[in-house]
């Protein structure tokens, strides 16, 4: 039917090329629709639209249509090719947007469609759902269980995951802790656990503890003394779970991030988001008033300058890169909590100066070119928001 759509692949020596038939009849289904608007706008033709169809009423279609784009251009073809699939990412563009406004409000159907689209990517690239439709990050644990990848993003999601298998996040991490007792040196998630208050009566089970979680987290003695202030490169160490949250695994993340920029491997793109980046003030400040009575669950201290310390000479900008990270990964785990919609995060970011753009950018940083570093601080506040308040 000239009212629907098929790609047709010819190999020549500049790549693939795709042809399409210009429907003589008007069209009757979204995807057609959208696929249309996007790829038929120099074809002469009274039946393609001229404005996007809206699919946020079909989720599913919206979910399918979106991978469909996503594999499409992670393909991969000719330089010389790219111009005339240029339309794919005209459609891929729209979609996530459409999917960003919808996937707070919707029933779960388009979240669970890019999820399992999620697990079947080879790697995360620039072009990955967790780029094209950040939101992705503030999935409630819960919804995390099943989502495979090895990569240290997708790892650290399914870390969310675990802290929500058990009513609290004692059960949750109770083989973990055995673990970490068992070992003859002191772990990183042993001594980030130290931190809470009450982590010995909660360990214990003593009077009034069995049954409680951990609560009344110690900021100040874990960003300033347990991890300290970076103001050397840090060396590449690989860390393990027992090291989760540790002085180890900031070190790792960080080595990563900067190994990465000297291989110029998206290194002008950390300059190009550094715009974002000096947002970081007055993002903090946004996110807590967002959260209303929510932001009680971590003290003034914390507020303050909820943050890694980092500060090496001539690199101003990983410092930046450190603080706006941390920031974002509390307000994607604040929303799975259910304390705010990410969309609003979203929103406030894209109203500043140049903001769509600039955001687009650097989310793309902080997934491509700091993943480690981004896993870290989802784990990080994921821990923080699971437990009680932190007054």
């Amino acid at each position: 039917s000239t009212s629907s759509i098929s790609f047709t692949h010819h190999f020549t020596t500049d790549g693939v090329l795709v042809w399409l038939q210009p429907p003589d009849e008007p069209l009757n289904d979204l995807r057609s629709q959208a696929i249309w608007w996007a790829g038929g706008k120099a074809l002469a033709s009274d039946h393609i639209p001229d404005d996007p169809p809206d699919l946020t009423s079909q989720p599913a279609a919206l979910a399918d249509l979106l991978v469909e784009c996503e594999e499409l251009l992670t393909r991969g073809h000719a330089t010389a090719v790219w111009p005339r699939v240029e339309w794919s990412q005209t459609l891929y563009g729209e979609l996530a947007r459409q999917a960003a406004r919808l996937i707070d409000a919707e029933n779960g159907i388009l979240r669970r469609g890019l999820l399992a689209a999620l697990s079947r990517e080879p790697a995360i690239t620039p072009r990955s759902l967790l780029v094209t439709v950040p939101a992705l990050l503030a999935t409630p644990g819960q919804s995390l269980t099943r989502l495979a990848g090895e990569d240290s993003l997708r790892r650290a999601l399914r870390w969310c995951a675990c802290l929500c298998a058990q009513s609290t996040v004692m059960e949750s991490l109770r083989d973990e802790l055995m673990r970490c007792f068992q070992n003859a040196h002191p772990t990183g998630l042993l001594t980030t656990l130290q931190h809470f208050r009450n982590f010995t009566a909660v360990v214990q089970g003593d009077a009034n503890g069995t049954g409680r979680d951990f609560s009344g987290f110690d900021f100040s003695r874990y960003w300033q003394q347990t991890i300290g202030s970076i103001q050397v490169p840090p060396d590449d160490y690989e860390w393990r779970g027992f090291d989760a949250l540790g002085r180890r695994h900031v070190h790792s993340a960080l080595a990563a991030l900067l190994l990465r920029r000297r291989q110029d491997d998206g290194g002008s793109g950390l300059a190009a988001a550094g715009a974002v980046f000096a947002l970081t003030e007055d993002f903090r400040r946004w996110l807590r008033s967002a959260m209303g009575q929510q932001a009680s669950f971590m003290s003034e201290v914390g507020w303050q300058k909820p943050w890694l310390e980092v500060d090496i000479p001539d690199d101003a900008l990983s410092g930046q890169c450190a603080r706006f990270c941390s920031v974002f990964a509390l307000a994607a785990r604040a929303s799975a909590a259910g304390w705010l919609r990410f969309n609003d995060v979203s929103n406030w970011l894209h109203h500043r100066p140049r903001g769509v753009s600039d955001t687009a950018k650097a989310v793309t940083t902080l997934v491509c070119l700091a993943p480690e570093l981004l896993a870290y601080h989802l784990m990080f506040w994921e821990l923080i928001c699971r437990t009680s308040r932190h007054e």
